[in-house]
């Protein structure tokens, strides 16, 4: 097909529900755009499940960024809260279920904890935003860095100079009192 595999609309609830018991409840596989697309005000895409990854996927996840449907800005400093929070190598407790994988992480109340974050009960969060705003701190203090080591550096040339007008000022008074 050209189009949509699958199309679902509704005004309430679900355009598209899919349960397995064994595998994929709704399972989308694009080779130009979405393999699975979802818009709404609550989630566009959500996914559930006991003994695998609820929502995955190859580029195939889209969430949304767009300003217009998020609210209640503020601006917070990342590196003071991530200087005090836990991070660590864990597995999941239900390894047998969600996989053997290591993982490299701080757990959900380290990052509520860090910067008064609200979950909901699953604890789910992401660290994309917190690593891009650690990151913009990391640069702020380097340019601020680089300015100090610019400004030393041209104090410096000018405390070089002062130097070695005074040596050679020194210079010219030892040769006059050897004169003598």
């Amino acid at each position: 097909a050209s189009s949509y595999g699958v199309y679902g609309i509704a005004s309430n609830y679900f355009g598209v529900y899919g349960v397995a018991f064994q595998c994929y409840g709704v399972r989308g596989v694009a080779f130009q755009c979405y393999g699975v697309y979802g818009y709404a005000s609550c989630y566009g895409v959500y996914g559930y499940a006991s003994t695998s990854i609820a929502v995955a996927g190859n580029g195939a996840y889209y969430n949304t960024s767009t300003r217009t449907l998020k609210q209640n800005f503020e601006d917070i400093c990342i590196l003071s809260g991530l200087r005090n929070i836990c991070i660590q190598k864990w597995t999941w407790a239900d390894a047998n279920q969600r996989g053997f994988d290591e993982f490299v992480a701080p757990v959900a109340e380290e990052v509520q904890k860090a910067w008064g974050l609200t979950f909901k009960d699953d604890g789910y969060y992401t660290l994309d935003g917190i690593a891009l705003k650690a990151a913009q701190e990391i640069d702020e203090n380097v340019q601020v860095h680089e300015s100090c080591i610019s400004y030393l550096k041209n104090e410096n040339i000018v405390l070089k100079s002062c130097i070695e007008q005074i040596s050679y000022k020194l210079k010219l008074i030892e040769e006059r009192l050897s004169l003598n």
